[in-house]
């Protein structure tokens, strides 16, 4: 115990009594570990946000393909650097749902935007949910999202049309189905495929709607759907304002898959509607009960399809409104399509078909889409789907459906800058609108702040242990005493050598580091 003391005494005089720039520093570095940390994490969610007017709205947050990485996810890498990869990650998302609910530090600093009154995920969980064939290994894989997102609350069950939350109730959240969640189904069947149908059926128990006969959200009582219609009802009156309507993405691929031939006749778009009875049952049934009084916003994980006119994925007016632009080149066009494809083992697709997102589109006859999986931004209309309808996005026509692919809100999937959108509904003319938003760039954090910042911070230590030296002992001994000798910035320690310079240095290094270093280690848990 008296050896610990000995050791840890000089440390902490050193610490405490150490010089000023040393305590200066360490100031600093707290305070930028907080801004890394938490800090730009509030002030992008604060930056983004829709107007607000006098009347009652109801405010949806849209999130998509979380894919928490767990052990496993990376076969082909070390279980160290894995373990790596998976801690930052979750803690990136974790990060941004604290900044994103209001909770945690900083939560005082912006009064903007307000809290969401539900959340929708549109899929993808876990990045290897649907290969899990154990129940325990599953469901501990499912816990660990729900661990990064405090307060959530999924919705499974109403009696009622949702109204807004209060300020002290939890997250109401509804999970769509991703491929990463329960896979794609079999094109010749529509069940699913044998290595995810232990998956597939343990994550719809846990997180499928209850829904009436008329696909309507129900109580617990009510069967299990990944197809559902959740009415809201927006302001004082009572009334459904609008309808959100949340449709299984994979059955659609199951429908049609890329391999198959389009479906030109009615004999074999039944045929691919029964590959998905339960998906197809509900939008038969919206197409057959249009209310333009009550406008639809459609839910799914997979893009739908678009026409040859409508594949640039930035919308120029729209664009330059919300500053969210694609980051992918893989058409070769800055903003290009979203490629129709997927892989041999059939375990993604990146489009809906174009005869069946035809046939839901005009089924349904949704104000807005909303999909996932793609981890980009894509904005694009599909023109002239709707008809006799009253009410629309703000600035699109009325006959127009806009679709928006939410980009993915992890930092290991592909983009720069993660993201999310903000939907709007309002009481006052069955007003919709919405915004992409955009996250904080963490590996510029790492390598454009906190890389550069510690670099001159060790430089500034050097050239402060460093001294002026005559240079005598580098001048002839005949040289002139009436002229004064020329002096040198030596950038060691005062009489010692470059060992002892970086010895200090070290040292210093150390005395201004436990603590910003404790507060980072804090922040990561």
């Amino acid at each position: 115990m008296l050896q610990w003391y000995r050791w840890v005494q000089p440390y902490a005089l050193g610490a405490v009594l150490a010089p000023w720039y040393i305590q200066l520093l360490r100031i600093s570095w707290c305070l930028v570990v907080l801004a890394l940390e938490r800090g730009v994490f509030y002030w992008a969610a604060s930056r983004c946000d829709l107007p607000q007017g006098p009347e009652s709205t109801f405010r949806v947050l849209v999130l998509s393909d979380p894919q928490i990485v767990e052990n496993g996810t990376y076969g082909s890498i070390s279980p160290i650097f894995q373990a790596v990869i998976s801690h930052f990650s979750n803690n990136y998302l974790q990060k941004v749902w604290l900044a994103l609910s209001k909770q945690g530090i900083g939560t005082w600093l912006w009064a903007q935007p307000r809290p969401a009154d539900l959340v929708v995920f549109l899929g993808d969980m876990t990045d290897r949910g649907r290969w899990y064939q154990i129940f325990d290994f599953w469901s501990r894989s499912q816990e660990s999202w729900r661990m990064l997102f405090p307060g959530i609350s999924v919705l499974r069950s109403a009696n009622q049309p949702i109204t807004r939350r209060a300020p002290e109730d939890p997250y109401p959240a509804l999970v769509l189905p991703g491929n990463h969640d329960i896979g794609l189904p079999l094109s010749n069947t529509g069940a699913p495929m044998l290595e995810n149908k232990m998956a597939a059926e343990w994550f719809q128990q846990r997180y499928a709607p209850h829904v009436d006969d008329q696909f309507q959200l129900t109580d617990e009582h009510g069967a299990l759907s990944w197809d559902a219609r959740i009415p809201l009802s927006i302001g004082d009156s009572g009334n459904v304002t609008h309808e959100l309507v949340l449709v299984n993405g994979p059955a659609l691929v199951g429908m049609e898959n890329i391999d198959a031939a389009p479906l030109r006749t009615e004999e074999a778009l039944d045929e691919a509607k029964s590959r998905a009875a339960s998906t197809s049952k509900m939008i038969d049934w919206l197409g057959d009960h249009a209310n333009p009084d009550v406008p639809r916003i459609l839910f799914t994980h997979i893009p739908l399809s678009r026409r040859d006119l409508e594949r640039s994925c930035d919308i120029p007016w729209r664009s330059a409104s919300h500053g969210v632009f694609r980051e992918s080149h893989r058409s070769l066009i800055p903003g290009g399509e979203i490629f129709q494809g997927g892989d041999a083992a059939h375990t993604y697709q990146n489009l809906v078909r174009e005869d069946v997102s035809n046939y839901v589109l005009r089924s349904i006859q949704p104000a807005v889409v909303f999909s996932g999986d793609d981890h980009d931004h894509c904005e694009v209309i599909h023109r002239k789907f709707r008809q006799n309808q009253i009410y629309n996005v703000y600035g699109f026509d009325p006959a127009d459906v806009p679709e928006v692919t939410v980009k993915s809100m992890s930092m290991t999937e592909g983009v720069r800058r993660p993201g999310y959108v903000w939907l709007q509904l309002s009481s006052i003319d069955h007003g919709i609108d919405y915004r992409p938003c955009l996250l904080p760039n963490q590996i510029f954090l790492w390598t454009g702040i906190y890389l550069p910042l510690f670099v001159l911070s060790v430089a500034f230590l050097f050239i402060k242990n460093g001294q002026y030296q005559p240079l005598g002992s580098l001048l002839p001994s005949h040289f002139s005493s009436t002229h004064p000798r020329p002096r040198v910035w030596r950038l060691c320690v005062r009489g010692s050598n470059v060992v002892g310079s970086l010895r200090r240095v070290a040292h210093q290094v150390s005395l201004i580091g436990f603590a910003p270093l404790l507060l980072w280690l804090l922040l990561q848990s």
